[in-house]
């Protein structure tokens, strides 16, 4: 079963998917965001340090909330940083070593 605390750090919302995200994951991973996350202008951090594997639909997922969210990602371990590096993903989507780092840099804007 797909396993994603989520909680509210200084006004911003901080996911830590476990495990896996592919098709059936995917979808649950966005049900439990859009639960947390206002309709849209939300500031969501994605620590990815407890995710040993990002599927196509995990993948498209991110792009999907950049279109109404801000959208960090932390701590990604090197396979998954290697998928969305894959895709230029880093271009779009701001990574960080830490989700402190992450919700820091939300602060400094």
């Amino acid at each position: 079963m797909f396993e994603c605390p989520i909680e509210t750090v200084e006004g911003v919302i901080v996911a830590r998917p476990v495990g896996k995200i592919t098709g059936g994951e995917a979808g649950t991973f966005l049900a439990s965001l859009q639960d947390n996350l206002p309709e849209k202008d939300g500031k969501l951090v994605v620590d990815l340090s407890k995710l040993n594997y990002i599927g196509s639909q995990g993948i498209s997922l991110f792009i999907f909330l950049t279109e109404a969210h801000s959208v960090r990602v932390a701590a990604a371990p090197a396979g998954v940083l290697a998928a969305f590096k894959a895709l230029m993903l880093d271009k779009l989507i701001p990574f960080h070593t830490t989700a402190a780092e992450a919700i820091a840099a939300f602060r400094a804007k």
